[in-house]
């Protein structure tokens, strides 16, 4: 699969078509590989409109949702975000993206195993 492509069509096809216009929230989700936060056995399914399951009975949000809330959130270069659920760590990792030093709480142990590891594997910072 190439996931390049499959993540522009998401940002063009799915996310920029559900209203989220902010360039800077487009440009995240466009550069940001969504498919390392996505546990294997789903991640031919990382772009999809779905909501993936990531372990622990959770799931990730659709891509479209994701834009909607980091559009809506707002986040600038500088800002303090406190994320509560931070899941995969995708929104986490694209919450940084846009400026933000992020603190993310995840109350499942595993899910936050998961999620501190593949922040470092993808050299996320300022989470």
């Amino acid at each position: 699969m190439n996931f390049d492509a499959a993540r522009e069509h998401m940002v063009t096809g799915q996310v920029r078509t559900w209203d989220v216009v902010d360039d800077r929230v487009l440009e995240t989700m466009s550069e940001l590989p969504r498919e390392l936060f996505i546990p294997e056995q789903w991640r031919q399914s990382a772009y999809a409109d779905l909501p993936i399951p990531i372990g622990s009975g959770q799931r990730m949000f659709t891509p479209r949702m994701e834009g909607r809330i980091l559009q809506a959130v707002g986040v600038k270069m500088g800002d303090d975000v406190l994320e509560i659920g931070a899941g995969s760590a995708y929104l986490s990792a694209c919450l940084a993206h846009l400026g933000g030093t992020v603190t993310a709480l995840e109350i499942d142990p595993d899910l936050a195993k998961q999620a501190e590891t593949t922040l470092a594997a993808a050299e996320i910072e300022r989470v």
